[in-house]
């Protein structure tokens, strides 16, 4: 849909005062913000521009669509919250402390140093050891840069000057998803800019986090003097109206009433999912081809079984429709994994006892991303050692597999490894993870120790925002899907999949998410067995 800004829509992107804007999705709030950047590097063209974001790469694929001028482009910056901080600890780490210049420490990155320093368990000892080591090594972890850079300014009244007069304009993309130590940031580097933040706390999914986003909200406005500014015109990201008010109904849990044409819903038992995708998928396929399909499903178990069932539906099976979505990972899982790939080729070419500790090192912090668990492992990394020895007496399928020199292919080496994993009763449920989920593509790099070198060398990822699968059909998740958009939507819903002690309202809010990202069509799968407390109410007695 072209995009026409309203009245209200106007006054943000005419003005040249901060505003503080809530709107839901689809109400054209990046949309605004885009052309309120392009307008005020218009008239202010010597004052760059700071856009920053969860989400760059999206809005930097909406700043394309909307056509933007060179003027825009040259002046304006897209930028994630740790790369504005990094920057700034790069110049003038110093005078914080770094002994070292400064070098981002990604979560992958971060475990692996974690397990070879032997850093504690324990939360706060750990982050006392993870600041230590960013302080002596110049190596700042992710959840250290925002930290930092505040202390840096907050102690320096030159250098947030000398900062400050980077920007004239400073837009906050998403800001309901800005922690309390981001907005302090921000406040520190945008003190004497005008200020755009733009956000819908109700994308907010957990309780506390949406009353704090509410809050946030009016004290970022209270700072800068304005009121907040509550978009509420029509739906820009489509036309169909009707999804828009099935996740209203959804968020407030009221019935579903008026127009159907565009949303639509079944009952299925698990048994059944694969067969209901399939045929929705075919019939998109059929009516609207090369069209975006978005699979949402409720957590990443349901999602890697859906995702495997459909790629291989298996002979027999009604409507043997293959489906191969493209299954987006956490990027951290997914470097995680090629770490070990690249250890583990290392360690079958020579089973040295400094080989068997990086490749015992790089499956600890593996399991850890899968499991998405805390703390160092230190115990986890000594028993996976020890099953590596030669001298272990207990079977172990990997151990077996890395006895043999490793392909000169390393992507069919880390496709061989998997097999391995999926055979080893100690690594088997990573395994079967990597498997349902679709083994990483592994660079491949040419020196002797494959591991360093890729370890040395590689970028930290998310660094510059999350990058999304670009395929025509992707499979996520419920909690992955904030800031998405699809022409057409399947959410799969389950009761189950949820935490049995969440609050009826924050499994509101996540479906609601979930619903908002469709552009021309939902398509709403429902459990047949228990429809549960969320869609009970919307589509009763419909």
């Amino acid at each position: 849909m072209t995009f026409k800004p309203t009245e209200e829509q106007r006054g943000v992107i005419e003005s040249s005062a901060s505003a503080v804007v809530i709107a839901g999705p689809g109400r054209g709030k990046t949309s605004t913000a885009i052309l309120a950047a392009d307008r005020w590097a218009t008239v202010q063209p010597s004052k760059r521009v700071l856009f920053t974001s969860f989400s760059n790469s999206a809005v930097r694929r909406i700043a394309q669509a909307a056509g933007v001028g060179g003027v825009f482009r040259r002046s304006l910056d897209f930028r994630t919250f740790h790369s504005v901080a990094f920057e700034i600890l790069a110049d003038y780490g110093r005078f914080v402390g770094l002994q070292r210049p400064a070098k981002a420490l990604d979560r992958p990155g971060e475990h692996l140093v974690a397990l070879e320093e032997q850093w504690p368990d324990e939360r706060a000892a750990y982050a006392e050891a993870r600041r230590a080591h960013a302080l002596k090594t110049g190596l700042v972890s992710f959840d250290d840069m925002v930290p930092f850079a505040v202390k840096l300014l907050d102690a320096s009244p030159t250098l947030r000057r000398t900062v400050q007069r980077r920007y004239g304009c400073v837009i906050i993309d998403e800001f309901q998803d800005t922690r309390a130590e981001q907005a302090a940031f921000l406040q520190l580097i945008g003190g004497e800019a005008r200020l755009l933040a733009f956000g819908d706390p109700h994308q907010m999914i957990y309780e506390h986090d949406f009353q704090t986003a509410a809050t946030r909200f009016e004290t970022m406005a209270a700072w800068k003097g304005e009121a907040v500014t509550t978009f509420r015109g029509r739906n820009y990201r489509c036309a169909a109206t009707d999804i828009l008010d099935f996740a209203e109904a959804v968020l407030n849990g009221e019935r579903f009433v008026g127009r159907h044409a565009n949303v639509l819903w079944n009952g299925v038992y698990d048994n059944q999912r694969r067969f209901s995708v399939a045929l929705r998928c075919q019939s998109i396929w059929k009516a609207a081809a090369g069209s975006s399909i978005g699979i949402i499903a409720p957590n990443a178990r349901i999602g890697r079984e859906l995702g495997a069932e459909l790629r291989t539906p298996g002979k027999g099976v009604k409507a043997a429709i293959p489906v191969h979505a493209a299954i987006e990972v956490d990027a951290n899982w997914a470097e995680a994994f090629r770490m070990v790939a690249l250890a583990s080729s290392d360690y079958a070419r020579e089973p040295s006892n400094s080989h068997r500790r990086q490749l015992a090192v790089a499956l600890t912090s593996l399991e850890g991303e899968t499991r998405r668990s805390t703390g160092s492992g230190l115990v986890r990394l000594s028993a996976t050692e020890k099953l590596l020895s030669s001298s272990s007496r207990k079977a172990s399928a990997l151990r077996d597999f890395l006895a043999a020199p490793p392909d000169a292919d390393i992507q069919v080496f880390a496709n061989r490894l998997v097999g391995a994993l999926v055979a080893d009763k100690t690594f088997e449920a990573v395994g079967h993870v990597i498997e349902k989920t679709g083994i990483p593509a592994v660079k491949s790099v040419v020196a002797v120790e494959q591991f360093d070198a890729y370890r040395s060398s590689r970028s930290a990822v998310n660094f510059h925002g999350h990058e999304w699968s670009p395929s025509r059909t992707t499979l996520l998740t419920m909690q992955r899907a904030k800031g998405r958009e699809f022409d057409h939507v399947v959410v799969i819903t389950d009761p189950r999949a949820h935490r049995k002690e969440a609050p009826l309202s924050e499994l509101r809010r996540l479906h609601y998410v979930a619903c908002t990202r469709a552009r021309q069509s939902l398509f709403v799968l429902w459990n047949s067995s228990q429809i549960g407390d969320v869609l009970g109410p919307v589509l009763h007695s419909i």
